[in-house]
């Protein structure tokens, strides 16, 4: 096994148009000391061969196809992960974009952190014009107490993995669709997995630009928003008492705020799931279970619809999540750089 190696892993569903500036940004590193696993999910473009070709000319990169179910980018990357024989993985998007000195910088801090079990570093969003803000924030105090209270999330390039300790805790969970990132370091965290920041530098760049070829695409969040429920009520029983009424405050409030945009179908199955997981306490259910019910159906009554939506913003008030994490100076010295490289005209 190569210590210092690090293995790249993307799942790739129909990102013929991307996936070459993505392969390309991997090829200019600084370091050489990497290797690429994209696994296919089944793409119906000329996705494949694009990597094939890469792949052809550089035996660094390899491409697999998803041999079993479901389908989905987190199935994608637990067969990467297998296939990875490294000691450090991470996880990459087909639609990202890695800059020069990622790799370099991210094994040149695995000599100073062997005890540390996952090494993270920022990232910065952008579009094809040019760079929006940063996408983590590598000051919070305590990062499991704010994935919970949905303040962060932290994405999925940002951490350099050790193999085993990913793999000690089943790697991705292939039954979500949405929320994959925060349930994963959820767990992490909850099982007392060593972190640490090693830069706050962006090494990567995130696209934001809305893509109905993701493979988990969230353009139709709220049609499939009790599946979503459904999920956090996995993460709800697998925690500690403490720790579930945070969450308990935060789906809350998430679920409050959904019952603009979700319909009347919608909100019996997410009380239903809600109840059925025990989510919240005797007083708390019933107000929760009336505002929904009554939001839900009676938006499109006139004068009670402004009565049910003062209550509910009376209740989310109580909510204050936190700010964002801003640096400006930060993001202005990394926008002018990116802008000199030219990086985002390439």
């Amino acid at each position: 096994m190569n210590k210092k190696q690090i293995t790249i892993i993307i799942p790739l569903f129909n990102r013929a148009s991307l996936i070459q500036k993505t392969l390309k940004s991997i090829q200019a590193q600084t370091s050489k000391e990497w290797q690429c696993i994209v696994v296919d999910d089944g793409s119906t473009d000329k996705s494949c061969q694009v990597v094939s070709d890469f792949a052809k000319n550089d035996n660094r990169i390899k491409l697999v196809e998803r041999n079993r179910g479901p389908k989905g980018a987190n199935t994608c990357r637990n067969i990467g992960l297998e296939l990875a024989d490294t000691e450090w993985v991470m996880f990459f998007d087909s639609d990202d974009l890695m800059l020069p000195w990622c790799i370099e910088k991210r094994i040149n801090a695995i000599e100073d952190h062997q005890h540390i079990d996952i090494l993270l570093s920022q990232g910065a969003t952008f579009t094809e014009r040019d760079i929006i803000g940063f996408r983590n924030n590598p000051r919070a105090s305590d990062y499991l107490q704010e994935i919970l209270k949905f303040n962060i999330s932290l994405s999925t390039p940002c951490a350099l993995w050790k193999r085993d300790k990913i793999k000690e805790i089943n790697g991705w969970n292939e039954k979500f669709q949405r929320w994959q990132d925060p349930e994963l370091f959820i767990r992490a965290f909850s099982s007392q997995h060593r972190h640490e920041w090693i830069s706050e530098y962006p090494d990567h760049i995130i696209r934001v630009e809305d893509d109905k070829s993701k493979i988990t695409n969230s353009h139709s969040a709220y049609k499939s928003f009790e599946c979503f429920i459904e999920n956090l009520c996995i993460v709800y029983r697998d925690l500690s008492g403490d720790l579930r009424f945070v969450f308990e405050n935060s789906v809350y409030f998430y679920c409050l705020r959904a019952s603009y945009f979700i319909n009347k179908k919608q909100s019996k199955k997410i009380l239903n799931v809600l109840s059925k997981n025990s989510f919240f306490a005797k007083f708390r259910k019933i107000k929760f279970r009336l505002l929904m019910s009554f939001n839900v159906k009676l938006k499109n009554v006139k004068f009670v619809k402004g009565i049910i939506h003062k209550l509910i913003e009376f209740e989310i008030e109580k909510y204050t999540p936190k700010k964002s994490y801003i640096d400006n100076e930060l993001l202005g010295d990394f926008r002018a750089r990116i802008n000199e490289m030219n990086y985002l005209k390439n």
